[in-house]
């Protein structure tokens, strides 16, 4: 079982890598991630930086009609997964220092690579249900029949 910073950790990971993509970090990251996935096993290795590769030429032909985003947040999930699956099958007595080489990977990044650190704090006042804070959220429905209403706002009939 992951423990939560392990997770934190992954998904820093995926999220370094798709910023990363198209910068001038690229190259550098591109190589170390190959090389923390592939274990030291050569084709592996070249197996990775297929797949890092793909995903490079996903987010550059990404239009921003919308697409984008999307080929973002499932590259990010992608990345984060592959993560995850290297940080719970090295053997236990190795995971740290695999996790130390990740976090090295992402630390060394530019800043402008690097994903951002974000810390909301809600005070003043109780809040009797559920608070969200967040960027570019759409169609979110909270509590209700789960059904959102149509995207020209009209009301859904019987309401």
């Amino acid at each position: 079982m992951m423990t939560e910073a392990m997770t934190a950790l992954a998904a820093a990971g995926g999220t370094a890598v798709v910023q990363a993509a198209g910068t001038d970090a690229w190259s550098g990251l591109r190589t170390r991630v190959a090389v923390l996935l592939g274990r030291g096993e050569p084709e592996c290795e070249r197996h990775e930086l297929e797949r890092l590769d793909r995903t490079a030429a996903e987010l550059t032909t990404a239009t921003d009609d919308g697409t984008a985003e999307v080929v973002r947040a499932r590259q990010e999930a992608t990345w984060q997964t592959r993560f995850e699956g290297l940080l719970e099958v090295v053997p236990a007595e190795q995971r740290e220092a695999v996790a130390a080489d990740l976090r090295a990977l992402i630390d060394e990044l530019p800043a402008a690579a690097r994903p951002a650190t974000v810390h909301n704090e809600i005070s003043g006042g109780t809040q009797h249900g559920p608070v969200v804070q967040g960027r570019d959220v759409h169609h979110l429905t909270i509590g209700g029949s789960g059904t959102a209403p149509p995207p020209d706002g009209t009301a859904a009939p019987g309401r």
